[in-house]
């Protein structure tokens, strides 16, 4: 937490560092909060020198690629017919309402930064 901040915060016990862990809504006030959001832009990482900076992906590739690569996420606990079709059907809706970048990430971390930046703010 920034320390000018501090004083917004009385019951947050910081530590030496001064840092501290503190509920946004204590500082910003319960409405401040929203409890949902749009997202609009996904950025999938691959390191692969061989592949383009940037590959800008339609719903239906973006499904295909994390496919492949098992879901992004090898430690899966359930396998079944069922949970891949929902997982299928939650990521293609959620891709299908955001724009899907791929970004390889063999560049210096700046310049791949640079990229993911110029991508969400434009």
């Amino acid at each position: 937490m920034w320390e000018e901040f501090k004083p917004l915060v009385t019951t947050t016990k910081f530590d030496n560092m001064g840092r501290g862990i503190a509920n946004i809504r204590w500082v910003t006030g319960y409405g401040s909060v929203i409890p949902m959001t749009t997202v609009r832009h996904v950025i999938m990482l691959r390191r692969d020198p061989k592949e383009k900076l940037v590959e800008t992906l339609s719903a239906k590739d973006a499904y295909e690629y994390i496919k492949q690569n098992d879901l992004c996420n090898p430690h899966q606990i359930v396998r079944t017919k069922r949970k891949a079709a929902m997982r299928e059907s939650f990521f293609k809706k959620y891709f299908g309402n955001s724009e899907v970048n791929l970004i390889n990430t063999t560049r210096p971390p700046g310049e791949t930064q640079d990229t993911i930046r110029k991508i969400v703010l434009r």
